[in-house]
């Protein structure tokens, strides 16, 4: 393929040489040129020698110049160069240049092989012909897929080999800056995320002790190394770690901090991959803690009192009365103001691909079952805040647990307003005011009208109810089934509401209530109005299923999506089975005194968050798999059903 010579810069040149001498040439017929494109002002020149060492001065390039100026003959050879140059702005490619000779021995003509091109000097300074050999450029400015592909291989093999950690950052607190010394005095330890980082060699130290000049040393350090893709994709764009950063390593059980972090930059100057020089975690007074981090970093580190708890108790025994010490208990819970004492929290250990997603979770239908109402279950600490600039994301796990119900074959209905008055044949027994009561049509797949009771009639000969349903939830249902309450073949149960949250004050209709009726309705209240949505899935009663509900205040939307784990799947990606968006939401403030709570109903529950922004979906499967949530400052609600803990306190020995 013939090389293409591009000129794009004022005063740039290209000098095209013979590969070969002309030889027995008699006469010189023509210039032959291969030009791509010119615009602007081209300067074109030749010169030319007997001996290929010493060239004649540069001439204008002409045909008769070329007959006038060049000795050729029979035993004469000769070589040529032509030069291009770019006087003004513009844009120029030539592929050759040659001549249409004569030669000696045949009269034939003979085109000289094609010229080959240099570096030289511009006018500009020294810098390399502008060369296009071939269409295909890996290191286009706007198309770099040679440094894309080592980016993606690193972060490939980042996740495949990493070994898995859990990592706290180390965020300065902005307070505490100091604009003189260009430093902060004051870190707060962020939540732990579930990271990986790869070990070189995975040489792993062996932790023994380290004799030096000053004595022994028992911090064996560690270097390690995080992709800086992989890192941005976990903390954010931009983010980079630091100095102060704590790592806990599962593998070796031990909990390190970052000494120290630099960038490592490799292929084309690009960053890829930080270096991290660790060693062993040492608790300091100005990098501050929380609570729920202070003791996560308990349970993965043993203290003395954890190895030798016994014999300190035995050596405590010998010396002191037990009579003169009081055993005391407190407890602390900073999310759950109430739990019912009935309440079961359920010991269940499952995973994503080895990726802990929860250890405990809600029985609700339990309670539900004993107390035979919604009664209130769990109520936080937290009031319904939600001003009208705000948005709302609600996240859980959840379970149905599967409610036996008894249909019964509807004689009429009659509709007056938002009420239905359903008339039976015959009873259904646990029909009561407060429960909730589903007409289906068993002729019309997918047909369904869910509303609560307000009244029940148990006359001898027939069944009386009467159901109030939503404004909105009945404009759906007119809207696709016109004719329904004319069908022969009309349906009635029991049916039962799971709650997922509530925060609502019915005095002044203002607030949230978020529900789902046998995993055929999504119903979700905000003030006074409901939105109604069908589960178009079928869900079963033996899985547990991630739910994401984005109520966005910025753009009128509420969305809800429902989750599963794919089986004997290689990654913790979840697969998205059902998907709504509705458009056209009311903005409002939803803020009332009441508080968040969680109602007893026919559901098992896991992992609640309630947050103040909506999520995106691409990270929907990132979030449902984190048991310990990156972005704890947006969230107003962290549930993971934990049961409540008392920890022992002993008092000082009088």
């Amino acid at each position: 393929m013939a090389q293409t010579f591009i000129l794009d810069n004022k005063d740039d040149f290209v000098i095209l040489k013979s590969k070969d001498p002309y030889n027995k040439v008699i006469s010189i017929n023509s210039i032959v040129e291969t030009i791509v494109s010119s615009t602007g002002t081209i300067k074109k020149e030749f010169r030319w020698s007997i001996d290929s060492a010493t060239f004649s001065q540069w001439i204008i390039l002409t045909l008769e110049n070329l007959q006038d100026l060049i000795k050729y003959g029979k035993d004469v050879k000769f070589w040529v160069e032509y030069k291009y140059t770019l006087l003004t702005a513009g844009h120029f490619e030539i592929t050759s240049t040659t001549l249409n000779v004569t030669m000696f021995d045949d009269r034939m003509n003979h085109f000289v092989p094609l010229p080959i091109a240099f570096s030289v000097e511009t006018g500009n300074g020294y810098h390399p012909l502008n060369i296009k050999p071939f269409s295909y450029n890996p290191y286009k400015n706007n198309n770099k897929p040679a440094l894309r592909l080592q980016k993606d291989l690193s972060f490939i093999v980042q996740n495949m080999y990493g070994h898995d950690v859990t990592y706290f950052r180390a965020v300065p607190d902005i307070r505490s800056r100091d604009v003189i010394l260009g430093e902060w005095t004051l870190y707060n330890v962020s939540d732990p995320v579930c990271a990986k980082i790869l070990i070189p060699n995975n040489d792993i130290p062996d932790g023994k002790f380290m004799f030096e000049m000053m004595g022994i040393e028992f911090e064996a350090p560690l270097e390690v190394h995080i992709d800086k893709r992989y890192f941005e994709y976990l903390f954010g764009e931009g983010t980079m770690p630091q100095k102060r950063d704590i790592i806990h390593i599962p593998l070796t059980n031990r909990m390190m901090e970052v000494n120290s972090s630099q960038p490592v930059y490799d292929f084309m100057d690009e960053i890829l991959y930080f270096k991290l020089d660790l060693k062993k975690y040492q608790k300091k007074s100005h990098v501050l803690q929380s609570d729920d981090v202070h003791d996560l970093i308990s349970s993965v580190t043993t203290g003395v009192e954890e190895l030798f708890n016994e014999e300190i108790q035995q050596q405590i025994l010998k010396v002191t009365e037990p009579q003169h010490t009081i055993e005391k208990t407190t407890q602390h819970d900073p999310t759950r103001e109430y739990l019912n004492p009935n309440l079961f929290i359920e010991s269940e250990i499952w995973n994503n691909n080895y990726t802990a997603i929860s250890e405990f979770n809600y029985n609700f239908s339990k309670t539900y079952i004993k107390d035979d109402k919604y009664s209130t279950a769990i109520r936080y600490k937290t009031q319904m805040n939600w001003p009208i600039t705000d948005d709302r994301a609600y996240t859980a796990w959840f379970k149905e647990v599967k409610l036996d119900v008894i249909e019964k074959k509807i004689a009429s209905v009659t509709i007056s307003g938002n009420t239905i008055t359903v008339d039976y044949m015959y009873a259904i027994p646990k029909l009561r005011e407060g429960q909730w009561m589903e007409i289906i049509d068993s002729q019309v797949p997918g047909f369904s009208i869910i509303g609560e009771i307000e009244y029940v009639n148990y006359d001898p000969s027939r069944l009386r109810v009467r159901i109030s349903i939503s404004e909105y939830l009945k404009t759906l249902i007119n809207t696709n089934y016109p004719n329904w309450s004319t069908s022969s073949t009309l349906i009635g149960r029991q049916t039962a509401r799971r709650n997922f949250l509530t925060g609502y004050n019915y005095d002044t209709l203002k607030g949230l209530i978020l529900d789902t009726f046998d995993g055929k309705w999504f119903r979700l209240i905000l003030n006074d109005i409901e939105y109604w949505t069908p589960i178009t899935t079928t869900l079963d009663y033996n899985k547990f299923y991630g739910i994401v509900v984005n109520i966005s205040n910025k753009f009128n939307q509420l969305s809800f999506y429902i989750y599963e784990i794919i089986p004997n799947s290689k990654s913790t990606n979840l697969k998205c089975i059902f998907k709504s968006v509705l458009n056209n939401v009311e903005s409002e403030d939803r803020s009332t005194t009441s508080k968040l709570e969680l109602k007893n109903s026919m559901i098992q529950l896991t992992n609640i968050r309630f947050l103040t922004e909506t999520i995106e979906e691409e990270k929907h499967s990132l979030f449902l798999n984190q048991n310990v949530i990156r972005d704890g400052d947006l969230a107003i609600i962290v549930d993971n059903a934990i049961p409540r803990t008392r920890l022992p306190y002993m008092g000082i020995a009088k």
